[in-house]
């Protein structure tokens, strides 16, 4: 990632502290047992997947786009054409 698509995950966050929600809180809504499964999300570490956003979405009382900026939004659309189409040709 190049430095326009960091920092979505400072937006989670954020999120996340103005919902007075731990790290754990917010591992187990999402099904991982420890908390630091979500801190590398946090982190940036690793990316969402799409059922993850909706679970967020639904745990911060916020639209799945207030999740999502524009430039992280491209960055997995683009990820996925680029793993799709390796897929297709190899």
């Amino acid at each position: 990632m190049n430095n326009s698509e960091e920092g979505w995950h400072l937006k989670l966050k954020s999120l996340r502290i103005n919902n007075n929600l731990t790290l754990l809180e917010v591992a187990n809504s999402l099904g991982y047992k420890y908390p630091s499964s979500y801190r590398k999300i946090e982190n940036g570490e690793q990316t969402l997947k799409a059922n993850q956003i909706k679970v967020l979405a639904k745990l911060f009382n916020c639209s799945e786009q207030k999740i999502l900026n524009s430039s992280y939004s491209k960055w997995i659309i683009k990820k996925r054409w680029v793993s799709c189409r390796n897929r297709l040709w190899n």
